[in-house]
């Protein structure tokens, strides 16, 4: 009865083991093969015939062979010990598969007397690695080529990735700098708090066509237009956000100097409309000033002066950003100074610091105004000086 339950559990075993998944390869003492299962040379190709009596290390990449051999010199020196290895084996067709093995040693076990080599192909999954492997190269060449500017930062404004085209826009000499700056304190954008844009990002999945103005490192502006996208976590939680910015700042500035052109071209149509509408000099000469601040944007202050050729006097008329009754008192009705070199030499004079200059009468004025620099121009008309603009900032 025991032999006919040995010989049951044998039987068993035998189904069991020649139609597992996993190849089966047993070797002996001398790491010869001495066993193997049909699984076995449906993965390999190799046949009992083939392989019986013979190394089947000899099998296995050279480029892999050292290690496996060194395992298995390793595994002979510990009954009961068990390994595992990944290596390439020849396929009986002549092309390398990949194989998961884990061996153990049973040679003292009396009813093995083997090393038992339990062995899965896993060719497709290392073909799958490579190829992800080689995916993930060419996405980080393509981050890293970038024309445009690619982030990953953290909900607490912590900067997981900067591509070396966005370090370049803010000015940053190596990532370690940047990440340094934390954006939930220090946002880049002037004016816009992170977490208006962990609200809104967060709201909508994503963001796109986001024009905004960043400080660089060294403090100046850029403009950029930013897209972002949320990464969450299976439970929902959100890991980090994705982004791409250009540096639009060209564009902008074009844009701008446009629009500054637009506004000069109709400052200088509302001129032309008030001199034909009016007589009156000095509504013409106030609507003047006014518009000459589109054209000297720096100007904190502005006065007209005509010369009256009968009386040889240059005649206070107009003027704008500081007191008018003192500057008319302290303004001399005198052609002489700075307004005479600016008539006869018809051309414009220009001082860094009015309050320390000689010819300055009543300096205190300009002084209590804040007014530094001086810019005298002289009004001409058919090759005939008609009177000097003063420009002061």
């Amino acid at each position: 009865r025991a032999e006919k339950a040995l010989r049951a559990s044998e039987a068993l075993f035998r189904v069991v083991v020649e139609n597992s998944y996993d190849g089966v390869l047993m070797l002996d003492g001398e790491r010869k093969v001495k066993y193997l299962t049909p699984s076995y040379t449906r993965m390999s190709g190799y046949t009992f015939e083939d392989l019986g009596g013979k190394y089947g290390a000899d099998y296995i990449h050279p480029d892999n062979q050292p290690g496996v051999v060194s395992k298995l010199r390793d595994l002979l020196q510990t009954p009961g010990a068990t390994v595992s290895h990944e290596y390439r084996l020849r396929h009986k067709l002549g092309h390398w598969i990949w194989v998961e093995t884990t061996a153990t040693n049973l040679l003292d076990d009396p009813y093995v007397q083997a090393i038992v080599v339990n062995s899965r192909d896993i060719t497709e999954r290392k073909r799958a690695e490579v190829a992800l492997q080689e995916s993930e190269e060419r996405f980080r060449g393509l981050v890293q080529n970038a024309t445009v500017g690619i982030y990953r930062t953290t909900p607490d404004g912590r900067v997981l990735m900067a591509n070396p085209r966005l370090l370049e826009m803010l000015g940053f000499n190596s990532f370690q700098e940047l990440a340094a700056r934390n954006l939930g304190q220090d946002g880049v954008e002037p004016g816009y708090p992170r977490s208006e844009f962990r609200e809104r990002v967060e709201r909508e999945g994503e963001v796109g066509g986001l024009e905004a103005s960043w400080t660089q490192r060294d403090g100046s502006q850029i403009f950029v237009r930013e897209s972002a996208r949320v990464v969450r976590a299976d439970d929902g939680r959100v890991l980090w956000y994705d982004g791409i910015v250009e540096d639009i700042t060209e564009r902008k500035v074009a844009e701008q100097a446009a629009q500054r052109n637009l506004r000069r071209i109709q400052a200088l149509h509302e001129i032309d409309l008030s001199i034909t509408s009016t007589l009156d000099l000095r509504t013409q000469l106030d609507v003047l000033l006014e518009k000459i601040e589109l054209f000297v944007p720096i100007a904190a202050a502005s006065t007209v002066r005509l010369f009256n050729r009968q009386t040889g006097m240059l005649e206070s008329l107009a003027c704008r950003g500081m007191d008018e009754d003192k500057w008319r008192l302290q303004a001399r009705t005198m052609l002489s100074g700075r307004a005479k070199k600016v008539v006869e030499t018809r051309a414009p004079v220009v001082l860094r610091d009015i309050r320390t200059d000689a010819r300055t009468y009543n300096a205190e004025l300009f002084q209590n105004q804040g007014l530094i620099s001086y810019l005298g121009v002289p009004l001409q008309a058919h090759e005939k000086v008609l009177g000097v603009l003063t420009l002061y900032t």
